[in-house]
């Protein structure tokens, strides 16, 4: 899961999470609403709410979630 993680990372904001880590509190705010925004662009107007979530939106939520400071299970 951490591979995935990383790799999700690095590809949906195009830099490492090194990177990452060295930003501004603005940059790392951005990355944050990048998340976000992978997640509702994933989830779109879906008006099942029995649908599956998509990897995707499942690793932007972990994002969300580890910036926030939760500890994550499996990691």
């Amino acid at each position: 899961m951490l591979q995935k993680l990383i790799e999700f990372f690095e590809r949906e904001t195009g830099m490492t999470i090194q990177e990452a880590y060295n930003l501004s509190p603005e940059g790392q705010e951005a990355i944050f609403d990048k998340m976000v925004d992978i997640e509702l662009e994933e989830l779109g107007d879906e008006n099942d709410e029995n649908a599956p979530i998509s990897e995707r939106c499942a690793l932007a939520c972990k994002w969300q979630d580890i910036m926030n400071g939760s500890k994550i299970e499996g990691i």
